[in-house]
């Protein structure tokens, strides 16, 4: 099974930080999240790797670990510059030889059981799994009601987020197609309003990049292999 990892976009959020390269390969510490991301999946046996960068892609390969290039099939792929998350796919479907894949969002990393995600995945009989992790605002949160209620930087009951680890059957790789759309959009909205959308939950550790913040938080975290890679 061939692991896709979405690593393409401007990153402008991060500022000075993700100058030269996109969100995934901006070392943390030792190493960037498409490392760890890497090690992840080595952990269960996955050395199969399709990465979609945007057009820097020759400076993304230089920033991995010539060891992991060594162990690994990994295959850096220009998917444009401006693209959709769909649309990269798209740019890489020729890879994918009519076989499921596990599609990932290339700036976050998590202490994910790969191996309980798929067994999820293949007991759902869905076409398609999200791993979902639970909703937890950064900021207080008041909801206006019959009786108001108040969350401060705590979980919201019944609230998740997306965190980006997917497995896509080979059946759905025909719906993927060049619209400059998000692949969330365009595949994932269609098949929850199917009730197809298999959600595998993930309660131990996540943590993306999105700014310089959410950057000191992971710099904290690599130091001390709170995701045990």
């Amino acid at each position: 099974m061939k692991i896709v990892i979405l690593a393409g976009g401007k990153s402008t959020r991060l500022g000075d930080i993700a100058k030269t390269v996109s969100k995934p390969f901006v070392k943390i510490d030792k190493e960037s999240i498409i490392e760890k991301l890497i090690h992840l999946f080595n952990k269960y046996e996955f050395q199969d790797f399709i990465v979609c960068c945007d057009p820097r892609v020759k400076l993304a390969k230089k920033t991995v670990n010539k060891a992991l290039k060594k162990k690994n099939n990994i295959k850096f792929i220009n998917t444009g510059k401006n693209s959709s998350t769909l649309k990269r796919i798209f740019k890489i479907k020729n890879f994918l030889d009519n076989n499921s894949f596990i599609l990932v969002y290339g700036d976050g990393i998590a202490d994910l059981n790969i191996k309980k995600l798929l067994n999820s995945h293949k007991k759902s009989k869905k076409p398609i799994s999200m791993t979902c992790y639970p909703f937890t605002p950064d900021k207080g949160l008041l909801k206006f009601s019959k009786n108001i209620e108040f969350y401060e930087k705590s979980p919201i009951k019944n609230y998740w987020v997306n965190i980006g680890f997917f497995v896509v059957n080979q059946s759905l790789i025909k719906m993927i197609n060049n619209k400059n759309l998000p692949f969330e959009e365009e595949i994932v909205q269609k098949y929850i309003k199917k009730n197809k959308v298999n959600y595998f939950k993930h309660k131990g550790l996540w943590q993306c990049l999105d700014n310089p913040k959410e950057y000191q938080i992971l710099k904290s975290l690599f130091k001390k292999k709170a995701f045990g890679l």
